[in-house]
């Protein structure tokens, strides 16, 4: 029988994958030797504070953050934990606050996305603001410290809706659900513009009409049409915005309608009306005057 040359024995495909079978063995045991306790020492991969990282507003961040770890207070939550991303996940999504989020993980460390429900407007029950969002939800205003009612614009309808009023609800009034979508609207240049709420006249537990109209109006009264609430706009958004910024660059400020007057930007011009309440309430103030002349004179 022929003999087989070491050299072609040990170039031999079996004996390749043994040897590295041994070599993968022994390099795992090296390794886990110089690294076991590292390892074993599961604390260093604990879910604390520090390793969790959430993006979107500080104050919010830092909240969920807390609910987080309270929520994974009994089960020792660790990076190591191949289920922490569907347990925070589940944590998140409860949140009434948050309206998105994305979350990856590392092996130390949690990254969170998170997009808050935000404030968009207040509305004045009474004595009492209540912050919504853009989908007219009640928020608690709790959740949002950092917030003061005069960071928002103000709603202002007649005798607002508050039967069913819960908190994380839609507010239960059609005039503050579309009063919210106009506060969206012009939310990004509401302080630029001097503008300070936003009222209708469309009455409690009635169905809007055409003739019912969204007015823009500043701290001093000064009042703007911005659009009928169930009609489609013949202005976009932008145009209407550019109307007002011309209108103010023209004649300094909005002050110069002086409450008299309305400018009406609904149809892409910028066009001054009367304000037929305040006539209204001007013949009268004169109709006044003059019986009580009249009554002096007798």
């Amino acid at each position: 029988m022929p003999e087989i040359p070491f050299r072609r024995i040990l170039l031999h495909p079996a004996t390749l994958f043994v040897g590295c079978v041994i070599l993968t063995v022994i390099g795992t045991v090296m390794l886990w030797e110089q690294n076991s306790k590292h390892f074993l020492e599961s604390h260093n991969y604990d879910l604390s504070p520090d390793k969790i990282i959430v993006e979107g507003e500080p104050a919010l961040a830092e909240q969920l953050k807390s609910h987080i770890l309270d929520g994974l207070a009994e089960t020792n939550p660790n990076t190591l934990d191949t289920a922490l991303v569907s347990k925070v996940a589940a944590i998140t999504e409860s949140q009434p606050y948050v309206q998105v989020s994305r979350i990856k993980k590392t092996i130390d460390r949690l990254h969170i996305e998170a997009q808050f429900k935000t404030p968009v407007a207040i509305v004045e029950l009474g004595k009492l603001p209540i912050a919504i969002d853009a989908n007219a939800v009640l928020l608690d205003g709790r959740v949002y410290p950092m917030q003061t009612p005069e960071d928002f614009l103000k709603i202002s309808v007649d005798r607002a809706v508050d039967e069913g009023l819960n908190t994380w609800e839609v507010w239960p009034d059609a005039r503050i659900q579309a009063a919210a979508q106009v506060c969206h609207e012009i939310q990004p240049v509401w302080k630029e513009l001097g503008l300070y709420r936003v009222v209708t006249y469309w009455k409690p537990n009635q169905s809007p009409n055409s003739n019912d109209v969204f007015e823009l109006w500043t701290a001093y009264g000064d009042k703007i049409i911005w659009s009928n609430v169930s009609a489609p706009n013949l202005a976009s958004t932008e145009a209407k915005i550019a109307l007002i910024r011309n209108y103010i660059a023209e004649n300094g400020s909005l002050e110069k309608l002086g409450g008299r007057n309305k400018l009406d930007v609904r149809n892409g011009q910028a066009i001054l009306q009367r304000d037929v309440r305040t006539a209204e309430k001007g013949r009268l103030l004169f109709s006044k005057v003059q019986d009580i002349f009249k009554q002096i004179k007798r």
